[in-house]
């Protein structure tokens, strides 16, 4: 499975109200913001070990070095361009080449893939100037040919990536300098291919190792030496491997892993000891979501969950039907809802009613489908959202929640832009 749809998750999520389907990331005005996120987080086949340029263990976002940060902008004419600014914000300058996707950036290449040849990675130099950092374009160089859109993990002197060998697509290291490509997951048909763990903006690494799934099993990947050892196996319960992948949503906080599976129950993983235990089960999800004043709820569909602080967060999209009070007609209504519960105690589930009902009572009222906003998802400290308010269905308002002061912002999509929050809703068409 690819990182399309796992950087996140992040972070464009139940837009189900708006288009009757759900996205399960940022669709961002950038296109590798389409990528998985699946999940907020907190921190959030063995080969000799190379000087590969360092092992780079920062949780920080792969769009940005030590200097400055990458976001790919899309203009009024739909033209893309870089978007160069320093790690506080400031914008910089606005660098235009054909591109894609940023893959990765250190503070001596840029790796990325071209609208023209998305099976092709390539990478520029970086170069420090006393002018600030400059993209040397007009020095690009062909890393790769044959991989998929997404770059794991990469270093000055190396990337991992998928690779298409013999018809599946192969988690390969490859040293720029050698030119040596190494599997690191040997794949006979595509249930042996590998899903990396993804947080908001950078891989999920414990110890320095990156995380991935594979078949029944979770492991844990060095990428300085290529070394997999097994982190652990997922029996019948947590669901079957053979349809799909198991994970959906996880996040890390110390050394324990949440993730919640496709049978919609809640597990913590200790990957020190190994031990895994269901810490919240569906029904009592259900149970919980059926207390809201709705009347006779139809369909609760359990969305996504990620971690934020010392807080886990649930969004959950409910249907039910009611009658108009003019025509009296029956309405399906759709409404998402959001709770959330303490790591240290999961039991006691709190509704995040002050976010829900500021949308609902925004959002808009077809007569004959009322949908009141949708919650987009969560890191560090806010929650994100979207609605189209009742008075005006065709436009949209952009909501950023702060969870520890109880503020809402809520603009149009110029007026986020200029805030820190633009990756979240650059390029939403909702």
């Amino acid at each position: 499975m690819k990182k399309i749809g796992i950087r996140l998750s992040a972070l464009v999520l139940s837009v189900c109200l708006f288009t009757g389907c759900s996205i399960a990331n940022t669709a961002g005005g950038e296109s590798e913001a389409d990528r998985k996120n699946a999940g907020g987080e907190v921190v959030s086949g063995s080969v000799a070990a190379e000087d590969d340029g360092g092992l780079d263990v920062r949780n920080q976002d792969y769009r940005e070095n030590s200097n400055c940060h990458y976001t790919i902008v899309e203009d009024k004419e739909g033209n893309s361009y870089i978007a160069q600014s320093d790690l506080a914000g400031k914008k910089i300058k606005k660098i235009r080449f054909d591109i894609d996707a940023i893959e990765w950036v250190t503070d001596e290449w840029f790796y990325y893939t071209t609208v023209r040849d998305v099976d092709i990675l390539w990478r520029m130099p970086v170069k420090k100037t006393e002018r600030g950092e400059k993209l040397l374009t007009e020095r690009k160089e062909k890393v790769l040919e044959g991989c998929s859109e997404e770059v794991y993990y990469a270093t000055d002197l190396y990337v991992i990536t998928d690779v298409w060998i013999n018809g599946n697509w192969v988690l390969c290291k490859y040293n720029c300098k050698t030119e040596k490509r190494t599997e690191l997951v040997k794949v006979k048909e595509e249930d042996d291919e590998a899903q990396v763990l993804w947080g908001v903006w950078y891989p999920l690494m414990w110890q320095g190792k990156l995380f991935f799934e594979r078949r029944d099993k979770l492991c844990l990947l060095d990428p300085e030496d290529g070394e997999v050892s097994p982190l652990h196996t997922f029996d019948s319960s947590e669901g079957d491997w053979r349809e799909h992948y198991i994970l959906e949503d996880y996040g890390l906080k110390g050394d324990e892993l949440y993730y919640k599976t496709e049978n919609d129950n809640v597990y913590r993983l200790n990957c020190s000891t190994q031990k895994s235990e269901c810490v919240l089960g569906r029904a009592e999800f259900r149970e919980e979501v059926r207390r809201l004043p709705y009347g006779d709820i139809e369909d609760i569909c359990f969305e996504f969950m990620w971690l934020d602080q010392d807080r886990i967060y649930f969004s959950f999209t409910i249907e039910w039907t009611e009658r108009d009070k003019t025509t009296g007609k029956k309405a399906v209504c759709l409404k998402d809802e959001l709770f959330s519960a303490a790591l240290s105690d999961l039991a006691q589930l709190r509704h995040e009613d002050k976010l829900v009902d500021y949308l609902a009572k925004k959002g808009e009222r077809k007569p004959e489908c009322r949908s009141m906003g949708g919650i987009l998802g969560g890191w560090d400290g806010v929650i994100a959202a979207i609605y189209h308010p009742k008075e005006n269905v065709s436009e949209k308002r952009y909501v950023i929640y702060d969870i520890r002061t109880e503020e809402i912002m809520d603009g149009e999509e110029k007026g986020i832009w200029e805030k820190k929050y633009e990756d979240i809703f650059c390029g939403q068409r909702l």
